[in-house]
């Protein structure tokens, strides 16, 4: 037994604590008894990903639910030493070493099922990843999956004319990677171009 739930954060050579190598072997019981015992849910390994960006990129849907679980009373009540507060879930606004947030992470995985359960959650769609300035959506109409697009775009929080850092919108990069089953939903939906420039690699 740990004699402080500090103790439960303590980092292997990759930066793995105890939550990321849980996660990583799809331990959930063990995740969520590190989780209610304090485990820090926002410890990043070497390459800046949270348990829940792993479990994001990963699909693993049971697991993102028990890290997104607020703890319960009764779920600590055993534990000999005090648990302080932390916010559970997380903010899904860190993004990894690229960039990315969780939510960044489970589109371009294409993981419809945990999309769902943030939309559930009333979460916010438009967070950007750091590189270019691309939402969730951007990615997903760059990715050309239509249910993943039609999925955001049941949304009503969902800006489908987000521009990047570049002025690219949606619809513009569904062009750019000659994605036309997803250019002509968007157009359908009154879309708008931001640039008539072509593709950019920064983008």
């Amino acid at each position: 037994m740990a004699p402080a739930c500090t103790f439960l954060s303590i980092r292997n050579k990759l930066f793995q604590t105890p939550l990321h190598l849980a996660v990583i072997m799809r331990k959930m019981n063990i995740a969520r008894q590190l989780v209610c015992a304090d485990a820090d849910v926002t410890a990043v390994d070497r390459n800046g990903n949270t348990p829940l960006h792993i479990a994001f990129r990963d699909g693993l849907y049971e697991i993102a639910r028990c890290l997104l679980e607020p703890v319960r009373n009764r779920e600590i009540q055993c534990h000999s030493f005090d648990i302080p507060y932390q916010n559970i879930p997380q903010d899904f606004d860190i993004a990894n070493y690229d960039g990315l947030t969780c939510l960044h992470l489970a589109v371009m995985n294409r993981h419809v099922d945990i999309l769902q359960l943030l939309i559930e959650r009333d979460e916010d769609l438009n967070i950007i990843e750091r590189k270019a300035g691309r939402t969730v959506f951007h990615m997903a109409c760059i990715s050309g999956n239509v249910k993943l697009v039609r999925t955001l775009m049941s949304v009503r929080s969902c800006n489908i004319d987000a521009r990047t850092y570049s002025g690219y919108t949606p619809l513009d990069l569904a062009r750019d990677h000659h994605q036309d089953g997803v250019y002509t939903i968007l157009a359908a939906a009154g879309a708008k171009h931001g640039t008539e420039s072509v593709h950019s690699d920064t983008d």
